[in-house]
C-alpha cells in the first residue's frame, strides 16, 4: 500500500481529489510530488534531515 493509501484510510478520505506531498527540503523552494510520481518514491528518500518538511495536501 503506498503512503497516500495509507493516509487516505487512516483519516477515512475516499481519495475522491487529487493529493499530493509539498516538499521542502534544506529550505529550498517547495516543490510537489503527485500523480504516479507517489508511487514510485519513498518518503524518507525526500525528507531525510532534520527539519526538512513534507506537507500531504
Amino acid at each position: 500500500m503506498t503512503v497516500p493509501n495509507v493516509l487516505q484510510t487512516a483519516f477515512g478520505w475516499t481519495d475522491s481529489h487529487l493529493n499530493g506531498f509539498e516538499v521542502n527540503v534544506g529550505g529550498r523552494h517547495p516543490r510537489l510530488i503527485e500523480g504516479p510520481a507517489l508511487s514510485r518514491i519513498r518518503l524518507e528518500s525526500l525528507a531525510g534531515t532534520v527539519g526538512d518538511q513534507l506537507v500531504y495536501r
